[in-house]
């Protein structure tokens, strides 16, 4: 397989949690984009989050940000995509807040929460200077936000993200990206739906697309790529829709994948 294009988690995936990129996988992402096949950084982070983490891999062609919500050309910073929450459903959300969980608003690049608890400030510890407290969050949200984002303890995840689906199911993308995260984006947005974008903005055939993450918000990519890899360590879920199966993130999986189906052109 010919592949020409490559879509990688960020999390659990090129960067083991806690952790920093292996020489290995920095290497293996040097070597594919001199030989001009774009690689693209797709994640659940806001581009803030994510641009230094795809700075220091070297990533020169795409971000997929926002759980697929946005995508900027990774050399210009330019945004080549973006669909937004509709504010009036964003409203409603946070009117409806449940009170014993952490939200996250993201707008703008800005983290915005109506109330400030230990866990908003664990989850933002460096990007304090963008945090911003709104007690009526509501009611002065000005505009489209990009996601809002619950913040759980793992155990609790699975309710939450069932009672969310059952309300707003039908009218917002409702995904868990880590054990700890439930996210609400406009209901049209997937790093599937992304990085489908993207191939066709590139004319690149999906069966040219190789994607590999490891959470439930990777299951659209991993399932529409030509070559669908989940990690090891991946749940479930995204294990069942992918061809194969890597090696866990601490493992260096991903560039192991890479060498073996890219790099060394085997299936």
């Amino acid at each position: 397989m010919n592949i020409k294009m490559i879509a990688c988690d960020l999390d659990g995936t090129l960067r083991p949690l806690s952790a920093e990129f292996s020489p290995r996988l920095k290497k293996v992402v040097t070597q594919v984009q001199e030989s001009g096949i774009r690689f693209v950084l797709a994640t659940g982070r806001m581009f803030r989050s994510a641009e230094p983490f795809a700075r220091e891999l070297g990533i020169r062609d795409a971000i997929i940000c926002d759980q697929g919500g946005t995508i900027r050309d990774a050399h210009t910073n330019t945004i080549l995509f973006e669909k937004r929450m509709p504010l009036e459903l964003a409203r409603d959300v946070l009117v409806h807040l449940p009170t014993d969980v952490a939200v996250l608003v993201c707008l703008d690049e800005e983290f915005y929460v109506p109330r400030l608890t230990d866990m908003e400030r664990s989850f933002t510890e460096s990007h304090q200077k963008h945090l911003h407290q709104i007690p009526d969050i509501a009611t002065w949200l000005p505009k489209d936000p990009q996601k809002i984002a619950f913040v759980v303890e793992p155990d609790d995840a699975p309710a939450l993200l069932a009672n969310l689906r059952a309300r707003y199911g039908d009218l917002a993308q409702v995904v868990r990206s880590h054990a700890r995260f439930v996210e609400l984006t406009h209901r049209d947005v997937s790093k599937g739906k992304a990085v489908e974008w993207l191939a066709q903005y590139w004319n690149i055939p999906r069966e040219q697309v190789l994607a590999m993450g490891d959470q439930e918000n990777d299951v659209s990519m991993i399932e529409w790529a030509g070559i669908g890899v989940a990690m090891g360590n991946a749940i479930a879920e995204a294990k069942a829709v992918a061809q194969f199966i890597a090696l866990n993130d601490d493992q260096d999986g991903a560039a192991i994948a890479i060498e073996k189906f890219v790099l060394n052109g085997g299936v």
